[in-house]
């Protein structure tokens, strides 16, 4: 395993178990819906399909000249990669893990995952 890839894996591990935050957007059938999902991390495949437990769901759409903001609960949930726009973790549930200082991601951690 090249050195750049054990990185990026440890990385990763140090984020199982912490609660992180998703932004998603998908613009199917000419309709915007952004999505922002909150839970446990537990598991990441190579496609960076995330898997969380205890996860919730704020869900903003358009309704006629409005917005509006729907909530609901999860529990176990898959946050397909293909929509990811942001991932974000606080940093009181970081620790060491590097956060991002400046530009418009402050306060998240760089979850760039490449080669994974």
């Amino acid at each position: 395993m090249p050195p750049e890839d054990a990185t990026t894996r440890a990385r990763v591990e140090h984020l199982l178990g912490r609660r992180l935050r998703f932004t998603l957007r998908s613009d199917a059938n000419g309709e915007r819906d952004e999505r922002v999902v909150t839970g446990t991390f537990q598991c990441l495949d190579r496609h960076r399909n995330f898997i969380l437990r205890d996860a919730s769901e704020l869900r903003i759409f358009k309704v006629g000249a409005g917005i509006q903001k729907r909530r609901r609960a999860l529990g176990a949930a898959l946050v397909p990669g293909r929509h990811l726009t942001k991932v974000e973790a606080l940093r009181g549930d970081l620790d060491a893990a590097r956060a991002v200082e400046d530009g418009p991601f402050r306060g998240a951690v760089d979850l760039s995952l490449s080669g994974v």
